[in-house]
């Protein structure tokens, strides 16, 4: 027979230390040696020892103090497992441990203290702990002045967060560690010119998280977008390479969005080098290239089609464009695309999304299923060759709310005959919104005896909905006459928006592009999103995300003198669109 364990209550421990074996409190903190010579005389004196330093743990004046008591928690730990305190349910390590870390947090530096320290820090501490120690990081980050400090810090942020991803804790934390590493990316990138392209290279390469990326490529495309000198845009263009080659490196665990923002930002910057006169070497390009989406390499080849459509090529830039040209065809084969350069010209609306959309003639309103609830699917060209969609879910009740989802990033998989949609906010740049959940979706169009048919999934990281419908309306059948392209179309136009009486402020920004601001009893709608197809004479306005994900489009046709507009009004949502009736009163001339 085995001799049974003796069973002692910790309740009873607890008041056998509290009681009248409780000695007198120590008058400093002991060193961690003694606090491991104490413990190991047995379980009321480690009780005795380590309730004495959590009143104490407060009052330790410096991280000197401070540091080695944390250091010392796994002997302490080792101890606790050798006097069996878990046989009794209890564990006295831990209270302390929390204490300890959590009076930590003001001294915690990740550009300074050694990765030992830091990684018995992060795994004694909870996690609203470790969030608060990478949380007060920025700070010190936004005072570091020198590369050898930024670089320190660098090491620091992404060796934190591999610790903290190695924990597995809640995905609220790690998040507050990738925000750092990009915050120390960005105060990087913002001091470029004292880092050479190899030390950019290895810092971008820390950079593995999927909301880290996003910043820094956020980021990155702020400065192209703002950017207008050549200089700075070549390093912004190198800043590319090497981040395409890491989002190459962890590609298949990336998200759509981070795979999209390689491709989406060297379509930007290249316009910017080739209009000045620049001409990169295709060979430099090729780390952007490999991670580019079918979609991209068509935007590549509108791109070049649009900048020499009306110029001869210079000189310089014959051999990057031959060279481009060649990759082009090789591309465009594999997606089953005539490879002649004649091809080009017809990107925007002969393959992939426009191709697909326009045989299908697939604009319009679908009635559809989601799971146990009825809904609106409204497929919308923005003029430009993009797509604009919406997602409605109708309450089943008066208990339940109607739910609005706006989709500006439409692209195309011509293997599986399929689409994808991305809740992304419309217009250059684009980024995701940052207020709300963001929604991806996919769907299949059907075309059956010329009715039209969908199908589809939306979904987040945890919910997905399955959908089916078919189309209701066709916005092809609204506008019956061809409209003109008349010289003048700008200024105010009054009249008729169905019942209500309105007013249309239209101002043309160059080009094909437009603004115009729609006033409906006195509340002003913008538009800031137009474009003006030459090919059918169409102006197609739309505005920016409006609140709960909603959107909202005009579609019409000038008269031949430009004194009238006939067209139609589309709100998100909504299963009919409302017709509208204007006369010029204004010329902007």
């Amino acid at each position: 027979m085995y001799a049974s364990k003796p069973m002692i209550h910790i309740s009873f421990m607890v008041s056998l230390f509290l009681g009248v074996f409780t000695s007198p409190s120590l008058s400093a903190v002991p060193t961690p040696a003694e606090i491991i010579e104490g413990v190991k005389k047995g379980r009321l004196e480690f009780i005795k020892i380590t309730h004495d330093l959590q009143s104490k743990i407060p009052q330790i004046p410096t991280k000197e103090e401070l540091y080695p008591l944390i250091m010392a928690l796994p002997e302490l730990k080792k101890i606790s497992n050798e006097l069996d305190f878990a046989g009794y349910g209890a564990d006295p390590v831990l209270p302390l441990a929390l204490i300890m870390t959590k009076n930590a947090v003001k001294w915690i530096r990740f550009d300074s203290d050694s990765k030992e320290f830091l990684t018995t820090f992060f795994f004694w501490s909870d996690d609203q702990t470790r969030f608060s120690s990478a949380h007060l990081q920025t700070d010190f980050v936004k005072r570091a002045s020198t590369k050898e400090s930024l670089l320190k810090w660098t090491e620091g942020s992404s060796f934190a967060l591999r610790a903290i991803r190695e924990l597995k804790g809640e995905a609220w934390v790690s998040e507050q560690f990738e925000e750092l590493q990009a915050q120390v990316v960005m105060a990087i990138l913002k001091a470029n010119k004292e880092f050479e392209m190899t030390e950019l290279a290895h810092v971008f390469s820390q950079v593995d998280g999927q909301m880290a990326l996003a910043q820094v490529f956020n980021f990155v495309q702020q400065q192209i977008v703002a950017e207008k000198n050549i200089h700075p845009l070549k390093a912004q263009l190198h800043w590319l390479e090497l981040l395409a080659t890491n989002v190459s490196k962890n590609y298949e665990k990336f998200s759509l969005q981070i795979k999209l923002y390689p491709g989406q930002l060297m379509v930007e910057v290249l316009g910017k080098l080739l209009v000045a006169g620049e001409s990169p070497k295709l060979d430099e390009l090729k780390p952007i290239l490999d991670v580019l989406l079918p979609t991209q390499w068509v935007d590549l080849g509108t791109l070049i089609t649009e900048i020499y459509s009306h110029q001869a090529v210079p000189a310089g830039q014959i051999q990057f464009v031959t060279d481009v040209l060649g990759v082009l065809k090789t591309r465009y084969e594999e997606f089953n695309i005539p490879g002649r350069k004649e091809a080009l010209q017809q990107l925007a609306d002969k393959i992939l999304v426009s191709g697909a959309i326009s045989e299908k003639d697939a604009e319009g309103v679908y009635q559809i299923d989601i799971g146990e609830r009825s809904g609106v699917f409204i497929l919308s060209s923005v003029g430009n060759g993009k797509y604009i969609i919406s997602v409605t879910i109708r309450p089943r009740d008066e208990h339940e709310y109607e739910v609005d989802y706006g989709f500006f990033q439409l692209t195309s998989d011509p293997v599986k005959n399929s689409f994808e949609a991305h809740h992304f906010e419309q217009g250059s740049p684009t980024y995701p919104h940052r207020a709300y959940q963001t929604w991806d979706m996919v769907f299949q169009l059907v075309n059956d005896n010329g009715q039209n048919h969908i199908q589809g999934e939306l979904n987040n990281n945890n919910v997905t909905l399955k959908f089916k419908g078919s189309q209701s309306l066709k916005f092809s059948t609204v506008l019956q006459n061809r409209g003109w392209n008349p010289s003048t179309v700008t200024g105010r136009y009054r009249g008729f928006m169905g019942e209500k009486s309105v007013e249309l402020q239209l101002v043309k920004l160059g080009g094909d592009n437009s603004v115009a601001k729609l006033i409906i009893d006195h509340i002003n709608l913008p538009f800031n999103y137009g474009y003006f197809t030459k090919i059918d004479c169409t102006l197609v306005l739309t505005t920016g995300e409006l609140d709960t994900y909603k959107w909202a489009q005009i579609k019409g046709r000038f008269s031949e003198d430009g004194n009238s507009f006939n067209g139609y009004f589309i709100l998100s949502g909504q299963s009919e669109i409302t017709p509208i009736s204007l006369d010029r009163v204004v010329s902007n001339g």
